[in-house]
């Protein structure tokens, strides 16, 4: 009796513990061609937003809409939520903005603005700082979209946008995210020996290359990664918690379905206070 009454002490205290620890799914995702088509679909709309609202913090990419209806749109299906949102980036058909959403909950989100090495870049990386609304959990966040031919300078230069965000914040907790293009033809093994963001030891990559975050059944890549730098910031990842947030297999979608929605998957991991 004594041993069962220690089994459920120590199962309470454990249970106790676990209340005690918020975690967090922070992500990024490439929403294809995010705009009025896609907007106006109130059932692609309506299964967006339920991906969506799996994230506490997501990063998303190819906001294709120059009039921003789009997303306040997504927004209006998502009351619990924040946005900021980049200025437009890249020219032509090269151009999109970024957004991240978040729980207004747990979070708030404030936008530092567009890496000022521009020139460097199809489409610059867009930045903003995270902070926990109920613990010291604090970061940057960075967001690309790299063009695919220039991936792997892209990728490169991503160590250089993640220093100058925090030399201009003085903050050295930062999380670069995005559709990196960093797989199959775009970028492979061999080139990754010059990519300074792989090479120096003080960025860790969080999604490996095994991952497949493609909707396609033909490819198979893990274009979309999240990349970490700093020691505080690198504490407070769930060891081993990345994933690809497979909505076709979750919401039990056909294959035409899910490639409506876009030709690519959420990334994510888990973040605790």
């Amino acid at each position: 009796v004594q041993a069962k009454m220690r089994s459920v002490v120590h199962l309470f205290l454990f249970s106790v513990l676990l209340e005690g620890i918020h975690c967090h799914y922070v992500g990024t995702w490439n929403i294809q061609n995010f705009g009025p088509t896609k907007a106006k679909n109130e059932e692609l709309l309506t299964k967006i937003s339920q991906i969506c609202g799996n994230f506490d913090v997501l990063a998303i990419q190819e906001i294709s809409d120059t009039s921003g209806k789009a997303m306040e749109t997504l927004m209006n299906k998502l009351p619990n939520y924040g946005m900021v949102m980049s200025q437009r980036v890249g020219q032509g058909g090269y151009a999109e903005q970024y957004a991240v959403i978040y729980n207004k909950m747990k979070f708030i989100v404030t936008s530092v603005g567009v890496y000022n090495g521009s020139s460097e870049f199809k489409r610059a990386p867009y930045f903003a700082t995270v902070k926990s609304l109920k613990s010291d959990l604090f970061f940057g966040l960075g967001v690309i979209h790299t063009s695919p031919e220039l991936a792997v300078t892209e990728v490169d230069r991503l160590a250089d946008a993640a220093d100058w965000y925090i030399s201009t914040t003085n903050h050295e907790n930062v999380m670069v995210v995005g559709d990196y293009n960093s797989a199959c033809n775009y970028v492979r093994t061999k080139d990754y020996r010059n990519i300074r963001l792989y090479t120096r030891p003080d960025f860790r990559w969080l999604v490996p290359t095994c991952f497949d975050s493609t909707v396609s059944e033909t490819t198979d890549c893990a274009y979309d990664r999240i990349v970490i730098k700093g020691e505080r910031l690198w504490g407070k990842i769930v060891p081993f918690s990345s994933e690809v947030y497979d909505y076709k297999k979750i919401y039990r979608l056909n294959q035409k379905v899910a490639e409506s929605i876009s030709d690519h998957y959420p990334v994510r991991l888990e973040m605790q206070d």
